[in-house]
């Protein structure tokens, strides 16, 4: 879970900076604040290009961290087969199924009421 809390942050961090970049690039264009980035050698090109690059790295982190990590599927698949036989819950649909069905993944037992 960890992994997952991290590449959110990382995302969130980047989304945040490409906003910036962005709309400094915009006052830049506009002439708002042309003086200070030409003193600090920043053009609208560049400006553009890092919020870009920002967008992109956030994007990536999100997709990133939708995927899960093989360490979290294979650890989560050991603890299951370690407890031999998995109690299911069952989940009761009224549209689909009587009364009497219950709908039930394959290979659990039920538990009885």
């Amino acid at each position: 879970m960890r992994n997952f809390v991290r590449l959110q942050l990382v995302a969130k961090v980047t989304y945040y900076f490409g906003w910036i970049a962005l709309v400094c690039g915009g006052l830049v264009h506009f002439r708002v604040v042309g003086p200070l980035f030409d003193a600090m050698n920043l053009t609208k090109r560049n400006l553009f290009e890092a919020s870009v690059v920002c967008f992109l790295i956030c994007m990536a982190s999100e997709l990133r961290a939708l995927v899960p990590d093989k360490n979290e599927v294979s650890s989560g698949a050991l603890a299951e087969q370690k407890q031999g036989s998995v109690l299911c819950a069952v989940i009761p649909n009224r549209a689909l199924l009587s009364r009497n069905e219950k709908l039930q993944k394959p290979g659990c037992r039920s538990v009885s009421s």
